[in-house]
Formats: C-alpha cells, structure tokens, sequence
C-alpha cells in the first residue's frame, strides 16, 4: 500500500528551501539598496550603486563635557602663575550694591603687597582666594577668567544675593605689568612742577594716600582754599595718636623734590629708585613709588627711612574762590604757621564802661593752655574762661553760626584774630583783641 520513493528525492526540499531564502535575502538586499537610511545614529549615505560604509552605533563619538568650575580655577590660576606677575597695576571695581560705594579704582601690587592704605582693595591672588573659598562652601559661583593671563575679569558670589545679602560682585580689568608710569627721575618732577605752577589752581580738593608700611601710613581728603590748607580729614587704618599734617600739591611737589634730588640722602648714603605717573592736564602727581635703599652700613643703622614709600593723588576737584572765606583762609594761615607752644595777650573791652578792660595773659604749651595771668593776678587755668588760639577760632564760628554780627581783623602773618567787634542777637555785644608773643 505504500510506495518507497527513490533516495534522491529526500534532499531536494532542502534544496529548494536554501534557494528560496537566497531569494528572499537578495529582495532585502535590493529592497535596501533602493531606500536611504534616514536612523539619525547611522552615518548611512548612498551616492548612486556606490554605498558608503555604515557607521556602527558603537563607535559614535561621546559628548564634550565642560569642565567644572574648580577645574577652571585651576587652569585660570596656572595660566595666572605662568604670567610670573609680582608687580601690577589693575582697574578694580567692587560692586558692593548698597555699600559706601567706591568708584573704578587703579590699583599696585608691589612684589605682592596690595598698595592699598585702607584695605578695600582685592588683588588678583585674594580674587582667587575667594572662589576657591566659595566653592569649598558650595556657594553659587559665576566668574569669567581673561583668555590668556587667567585672572577673573567679571565674579559673582551668590549673584541673587548682592552685597547686602551676603553676595559678592567683583571686576578686574587693564591689567598692566610692573609699576605706573615711568621711572621716577628729577627732570621729569621739575617739568611736572612747572605744568602745575602755569596751570595756576589755588583753590582746589583732592584725595591723597601715603602707603610705607610705617607708622605715617594714612589716606586724606584735603581742602585748598587760595593756597592754605582750609580743612582735612586723615583716615588712618587703624586708630593712632599720630598728628598728620596736611599737604598742598606745591608742597607735595617739593617733598618729592627734595627726595630726588639726593641733596639730603647722598650723605646718609641713600639711594631712591622707583616710578612716577602725572596727570596730563595739571601736571600733579598721580603716582609716585618709591625704593629707598641705605647703601651705607653705619647709615643703615641710624636710618628711619621706610624701606618703600608710595604717595598717590586722586579725585583733584578745581574749586571756585568763595569770597566770605576769610575766616576759613586766616584759620588755614593759622594751622599752617604749626604753633601748638606760645603765649599771648587777649584784652577784654567793655563798650559800654569806656575805658575799663580785662587783661589777660595766656600760656600754651602743646596746644593746653597751662597758666593764665588775669589783670596781674595768676589764676590757675581751669577756675578762668580763656582758651587757646584755636578755641577762639572756634567760638567765633560759633557764634557766627548762632547769628552773631562779626566784623573780625585778621593776623596778615599768622592768621591768627587780632581784633573782634561782636554784636549777638540779644543786644549785647563785644570787642577783645589779642597778640601773640614769640
């Protein structure tokens, strides 16, 4: 009932399966050819017959990441340390938002040391100092570095906060390096001197800085008033007994003058070195940086010099004459004459009575007065009401602010008043003169 088939019929299904599936593979591999591959992480492009090799998901290149920020510090400050800048000038600005705010500012590091008297000034190694301290606390942190020297140009520490809160805007830029202007030299003092003198400004206000690293360091401001110092305020950095004696620029000049020259220090075996910088419409000094080197051994031993000084002007205000200044200038020529040590007569006159006066004689030392001599009779300073010159410079303003009618004869020497006539809103009135012994 069953018939065998031949054994050569047993393999030709498997045969014709093999040539179907090469069929099948050559329809793909047509099918394939005709369509672009549009799978973005396949690089697969045909041009015609020719086929550009695939591009296998495996080898896609990884995404750049971008470095973080403690990375960036440390690139910017190797790029900072590779500048080799001990000494620079730099424009420095803190945006401290609700603060006393300062203007732009030119700043000097000198071999490292900020030259900055009152200490608001931040160089570019503390700038670094902060972001690194910043990001240790994990505070928000944007800073933009200068391409090729490295240091910050523009950081924020806690942007949204502000200064008044807690946060921080600092900017640095015109980093310059070595020290302002050119070197300092005698010839180009005295042609600075002499722009200052043509340019003719008595009147005037400025700020100034003397930075040595000594007991005298000290930033100003300082008001001119036809020549003579009229008012001042010294701020030191930290509190002092000190007196600061305030300087006008022509005074100023011959300070530097004097240290220049040499004629004082060749002797004493001293040798100054360093830079200036003058302002290009008047001529006064912006910048004078100065190395004092005691060449002589004995010299160095005696020598109270400051191993650097630097003396800065800044924010100089031409002023208009006032012309009821005239207590203001006669006190200035007062203060300048720098006599804290004499003795003068003071005469009480009463208008009233005539010819009866109260004489009194009065004794300073040190700006005190230590004895009072009254009509011939010596009383002892506190039972009497007499003061010293500048106390009755006082009093006069004091009246004169009270609404007192004042017609006042000033000292043509030393400014001191030699005559006051006193009329007071109550009626009464006054005269008294006074002179100074030598």
């Amino acid at each position: 009932m069953y018939s065998r088939e031949p054994k050569s019929a047993s393999v030709r299904p498997s045969r014709m399966r093999a040539t179907v599936l090469l069929l099948v593979i050559a329809f793909f591999a047509s099918a394939c050819a005709s369509q672009p591959i549009t799978d973005d992480s396949q690089a697969t492009v045909t041009t015609g017959a020719a086929a550009v090799p695939l591009t296998s998901p495996s080898t896609t290149a990884a995404p750049t990441i971008a470095p973080g920020p403690e990375t960036e510090l440390a690139a910017a400050r190797a790029s900072w340390a590779a500048a080799g800048l001990a000494t620079y000038s730099y424009l420095f600005f803190d945006d401290c938002g609700e603060c006393d705010q300062l203007p732009v500012q030119e700043a000097v590091v000198w071999d490292g040391d900020v030259i900055d008297p009152l200490r608001r000034v931040a160089s570019i190694e503390e700038a670094f100092a902060l972001i690194e301290a910043a990001l240790a606390r994990g505070d928000d942190v944007e800073v933009a570095y200068h391409p090729e020297l490295g240091y910050p140009t523009d950081l924020w520490i806690d942007k949204e906060a502000r200064a008044y809160d807690g946060g921080t805007h600092l900017v640095f830029s015109s980093v310059e390096p070595g020290l302002p202007g050119d070197p300092a030299s005698l010839d180009r003092h005295l042609a600075a001197k002499a722009q200052w003198d043509a340019a003719g400004l008595g009147s005037y206000e400025y700020s100034s800085a003397v930075i040595c690293g000594c007991e005298f360091q000290v930033s100003m401001r300082t008001s001119i008033v036809d020549g003579l110092v009229t008012e001042f305020d010294a701020r030191p950095p930290e509190p002092t007994d000190i007196t600061f004696s305030p300087l006008t620029i022509s005074q100023l000049f011959e300070d530097v003058e004097e240290m220049l020259s040499g004629q004082d220090f060749e002797s004493e075996g001293i040798r100054v070195t360093g830079s200036a910088r003058y302002d290009e419409e008047y001529g006064y000094p912006i910048w004078i940086g100065l190395d004092i080197d005691v060449l002589d051994p004995q010299a160095a031993a005696e020598a109270e010099f400051p191993s650097r000084l630097v003396m800065t002007v800044s924010d100089l205000v031409p002023l208009e004459p006032d012309p009821s200044s005239e207590a203001r200038q006669a006190r200035a020529k007062w203060s300048a004459a720098g006599l804290d040590t004499y003795i003068f007569d003071i005469v009480f006159h009463d208008v009233e009575a005539g010819d009866f006066t109260d004489e009194f004689t009065v004794e300073v030392v040190d700006d005190v007065v230590v004895s009072v001599v009254q009509n011939g009779y010596e009383y002892p300073p506190e039972d009497v009401e007499v003061t010293t010159i500048d106390g009755i410079f006082d009093m006069l303003s004091k009246w004169e602010v009270a609404g007192s009618s004042l017609d006042v004869i000033y000292n043509v020497e030393l400014g001191y008043p030699a005559v006051v006539v006193a009329v007071h809103p109550d009626g009464s009135s006054g005269v008294f003169s006074i002179s100074l012994r030598r």
